[in-house]
This record gives structure tokens, sequence and C-alpha cells, in this order.
């Protein structure tokens, strides 16, 4: 079950001061990796650890100023990034549906050596 404790934990927030930001992103996350792996992921379901890491990599990205690159104060220059980073896309790859298997349920892969 995906919830704030284990979102915070992840991301070493330890108060409550982003818990309504993390309610928000957590179903949206989800629907965002259900379409791409082609799987559908609530945070009622029992999700591995390594998917768990990268939902709440996911989350941490759209927390802070979503596509900040870089910033810089002297003579004001900013640059973003319109997209997601690449290794989390990548890391979603052992996750998504088999589509040559029909089944009703979910299978995780375990990614090791994360964390």
């Amino acid at each position: 079950m995906l919830n704030f404790d284990v979102v915070k934990d992840y991301l070493g927030i330890f108060d409550n001061t982003k818990d309504i930001q993390i309610g928000a992103l957590i179903p949206s996350v989800l629907k965002f990796v259900s379409m791409h792996i082609g799987k559908p992921i609530t945070a009622e379901d029992e999700i591995d650890e390594g998917l768990a890491f990268i939902v709440s990599k996911l989350i941490e990205y759209f927390m802070k100023d979503a596509g900040l690159k870089s910033y810089s104060l002297s003579r004001e220059s900013t640059t973003f990034s319109d997209s997601i980073p690449t290794y989390l896309i990548v890391m979603l790859e052992p996750y998504k549906a088999d589509t040559s298997k029909v089944s009703d349920k979910i299978q995780f892969f375990p990614i090791t050596g994360i964390r």
C-alpha cells in the first residue's frame, strides 16, 4: 500500500508540511505510472519497494519547481526541462505489461540495490 508514510520515508520528509501536496500527487502519479506500464495501480494495491521508490521520486519531481533545470541569480537566467527525468522512465520498463499474456493479476519485478 502506498501512503504518505511510504513516500515521506523515501523522500526523507519528517514533518507534515508536504502532506497535502503528497496526497494530491499520489493518485495522479499512480495514474501516470499505470498508463505507462499498461497495468492499473491504485494506492490500495500492494506494490513492491522498487515501484514505491519510482513513484516517490516522481512525486518529488512534481513537488519541486517542475522542470526547473538550472537557475542563476546573477543576470537572472532560468532554464526549464519539459520532460520527466529519463532514469525514472527507464526504471519503469521491467514493470510494463506483457501483452502476449492476458492476466488480470499485477506482477511486479523487484529492483535490487536501490535505496
